[in-house]
């Protein structure tokens, strides 16, 4: 089982377990691919890009994180 933390200044992805099973992990990795789609959306695009930020539901104090959280997940996107 895996729980997202929401906070003021932090979103941080808990995973309960000591040692989950690979295809576990796989199914993760691919969840959390579209829960980071998502907070891109919010944060950086969608179909509202032209929004400004006070009017944005997440701001990011750096816009490469997202990314760089993708690159430590076990699965590619697809």
């Amino acid at each position: 089982m895996c729980q997202i933390e929401l906070e003021n200044h932090n979103i941080q992805i808990v995973r309960h377990g000591q040692s989950p099973s690979l295809e576990y992990m796989l199914q993760e990795s691919v969840m959390l691919h579209g829960v980071l789609d998502e907070l891109y959306k919010m944060a950086l695009g969608g179909e509202h890009e032209d929004l400004k930020d006070n009017e944005r539901l997440l701001l990011l104090e750096d816009e490469s994180v997202l990314d760089k959280c993708r690159e430590t997940l076990p699965a590619r996107k697809a």
